[in-house]
């Protein structure tokens, strides 16, 4: 897919000498057990070429209704090599760790992939020794919790708990684009969220988390 085509359609024509991101594609199918777990749609990976550190765009899909949202806060992490003994191939790894907040609740993913690297063309001039398609595991969960809508009405946002086989695609088209137009990862992530919302796609809605009640005074 190519994602940064609507943003960035004079790239081709911009000089650049050296490569600032690397972009993949996220795709997910869940394996194993499983409850509430029906949301991951798809997603973007980009990772700092000079810091190895990674962000990610991930794609949710609702259930009940099939629109699609995205966030930018569930998933971020590091980039690096590995060289395997004995046969001197080259693997990329890309892993992470950690919670995040979501809309009232602590959601946490944590992912790895892994995938042989060759060298590859890049853009802005660049050819890198990177994977073409890397594969792994993300598991993910989530605490149910309580919180009030837009108009103020209170709902139950419910937990979830879940494993996904990964695929990560290296996007040559949007890689190449971004490193010609000489973005930075920040402004890369920027770039595909402003295509994903011109089709669509638009932010997770973030509800506000129910009031605390205030404690009656002590007579």
């Amino acid at each position: 897919m190519k994602i940064l085509t609507l943003i960035l359609p004079l790239a081709a024509s911009i000089a650049a000498t050296q490569a600032q991101v690397i972009i993949y594609s996220l795709s997910f199918s869940t394996t194993g057990p499983s409850v509430n777990y029906e949301a991951l749609d798809s997603g973007y990976v980009v990772i700092d070429s000079n810091g190895g550190s990674f962000s990610s765009i991930i794609i949710l899909k609702n259930p009940d209704n099939n629109r699609r949202f995205y966030t930018t806060s569930l998933l971020a992490g590091s980039y690096y090599d590995l060289l395997e003994d004995g046969t001197g191939d080259i693997y990329g790894v890309m892993t992470s760790s950690g919670s995040s907040s979501g809309n009232s609740t602590l959601e946490s993913l944590m992912m790895q992939t892994i995938g042989p690297a060759s060298q590859t063309s890049v853009g802005g001039g660049s050819s890198l020794q990177i994977p073409r398609r890397m594969r792994g595991f993300l598991l993910g969960n989530s605490e149910e919790a309580t919180s009030v809508d837009t108009r103020g009405r209170p709902q139950v946002e419910f937990g979830f708990a879940g494993f996904s086989r990964v695929t990560a695609r290296f996007d040559s088209t949007s890689t190449r684009d971004a490193n010609n137009a000489r973005l930075s990862a920040s402004a890369t992530i920027t770039a595909i969220t402003k295509t994903l919302e011109r089709r669509g796609i638009r932010p997770e809605p973030t509800p506000s988390p129910s009031p605390t009640p205030t404690p009656t005074p002590s007579p």
